[in-house]
């Protein structure tokens, strides 16, 4: 098995960030929720994922995704892609919905909770 390229996917990890940390998804002010849902989709379909949204009356879509592996044991990852408001803005050194590499770290809303984690999950 060949060596991966570790260099490779770090850039391909840090532009997935970037993409999903720009999503100004607020869910207490229902905000870029469908846009990030359609989103997360492409993402997971691009992955190799079979996907869908499911829909409730009322309230954002949730993104399902089903790969299929080579046992018949089941592995179950869950995330959200919503996030909560960005206020006080004045406390931010840049605006949150713009990622921002400083010493060495991406400072963006949504950065710590979920979106970094996703590239792990579906990779």
């Amino acid at each position: 098995m060949p060596e991966p390229d570790l260099q490779h996917i770090e850039e391909e990890t840090l532009r997935l960030l970037e993409v999903l940390c720009r999503q100004p998804s607020v869910s207490a002010e229902s905000r870029a929720l469908e846009t990030t849902a359609a989103l997360v989709e492409e993402l997971l379909a691009g992955s190799g994922f079979k996907t869908r949204q499911l829909r409730v009356e009322g309230g954002p879509p949730a993104v399902y995704g089903e790969q299929r592996g080579r046992s018949d044991f089941t592995l179950l990852l869950y995330n959200h892609y919503d996030v909560q408001p960005a206020d006080p803005l004045d406390s931010w050194e840049s605006p949150p919905f713009e990622p921002t590499l400083r010493d060495g770290k991406v400072f963006a809303r949504g950065r710590p909770t979920t979106r970094a984690s996703w590239r792990c999950a579906w990779r």
